[in-house]
């Protein structure tokens, strides 16, 4: 029989998450200090400190079984937990060196869950960060709802942070370029396709004239929304060829338009671009009755980077030109205009 965590107390629990981290992690560097006592002691090469933190609540923001029938033993909760914290660092142009999960959880939950949720997150960190991040400590609690937050810290080494608000695109007033990298609209699909009841999947898979091709699109779908791959590479490589940069979490129009309003601009999307960028997508939407025009633009938790660069200068490599951000002017057709307020993830909105 599976232990809950009321019947193991906190001591145990923190022991079993500790056994994880220790047969995963490298030794710690000498004057540095791991998870056990009341707080870690990291290095800092220069000086300069990136933090972000993150909330996630069940049946909010995952869960543990969905609709469609798939179930959640809590690596990949774990594993987005990771990712979705280590992009915010990423889309500064940091690098991540520390995570410190705080999780408070009902006496009922089962300590398997828990390591696993541990596990996840130190494989995100493995497969996508690499060596120099570490799952540093946290926090247990008690309570009614399972919630966790996450905390990373990183650094940009002896280069200023890329911010969203660049001061390099006021040298050309009149336009600049808005380019993507990473995947979008993935996330969403496969969002879709969790909510959608099992029995409805599975008179869908009936109905396709391709079932295997559809199978092999719905779980990559599922892959990218429970177990997200952020381009974490790309934020440290393009300090010096972007002048602002956000990491697409809430969907491309929402996003663009926080991306355009803090340094003046509107943002336009390229449909052209959007049109390619859901060709893939187009199957599971058809299938499903949805747009995959709408996964690409409003869909969010791909976790890409969006950047801007003066109009005359080169897209950097692995990266595309997605838009343009510019001032409004009278022939333009409002309806190419990125929405501020409309579309895209927002955790206050029905």
């Amino acid at each position: 029989m599976t232990q809950r965590v009321g019947d193991l107390g906190e001591h145990a629990v923190l022991e079993a998450i500790q056994r994880i981290i220790e047969a995963a992690e490298r030794p710690w560097p000498e004057g540095t200090i791991g998870p056990g006592d009341d707080a870690a002691v990291l290095p800092v090469k220069s000086g300069r400190v990136v933090v972000s933190t993150d909330a996630m609540s069940l049946d909010r923001d995952f869960r543990l079984v969905w609709p469609s029938g798939v179930r959640d033993n809590g690596f990949s909760t774990g594993w987005k937990a990771a990712a979705q914290n280590l992009s915010d660092i990423n889309a500064m142009g940091g690098t991540s060196t520390a995570l410190f999960m705080a999780l408070t959880m009902p006496p009922e939950t089962k300590i398997q869950w828990v390591e696993n949720l541990a596990r996840g997150m130190l494989t995100a960190i493995r497969v996508l960060h690499g060596p120099g991040c570490r799952l540093a400590g946290g926090d247990l609690g008690s309570g009614s709802d399972l919630t966790m937050a996450v905390t990373v810290m990183g650094e940009t080494g002896t280069r200023d942070p890329i911010l969203r608000r660049s001061t390099n695109m006021l040298r050309n007033p009149e336009e600049a370029v808005l380019i993507h990298t990473g995947h979008v609209g993935w996330a969403a699909a496969g969002l879709c396709v969790l909510e959608t009841p099992r029995k409805d999947l599975e008179h869908i898979l009936r109905q396709s004239p391709h079932p295997r091709h559809l199978v092999r699109l719905m779980v990559r779908a599922v892959r990218a929304q429970m177990r997200p791959r952020p381009p974490l590479t790309q934020g440290p490589a393009v300090h010096g060829a972007v002048d602002c940069m956000m990491d697409v979490s809430d969907g491309l129009t929402r996003d663009s338009h926080k991306l355009a309003q803090a340094n003046g601009f509107r943002a336009f999307l390229d449909e052209s671009w959007v049109s390619a960028r859901s060709a893939e997508l187009r199957p599971i939407a058809e299938a499903v009755g949805a747009s995959a025009e709408e996964w690409v633009k409003e869909g969010g938790e791909d976790y890409g980077l969006l950047g801007a660069i003066p109009h005359d200068a080169p897209v950097p490599s692995g990266w595309s030109r997605c838009g343009t951000l510019r001032a409004l002017r009278a022939d333009d057709v409002e309806a190419n205009v990125v929405a501020g307020d409309t579309g895209g993830w927002d955790h206050f909105s029905e």
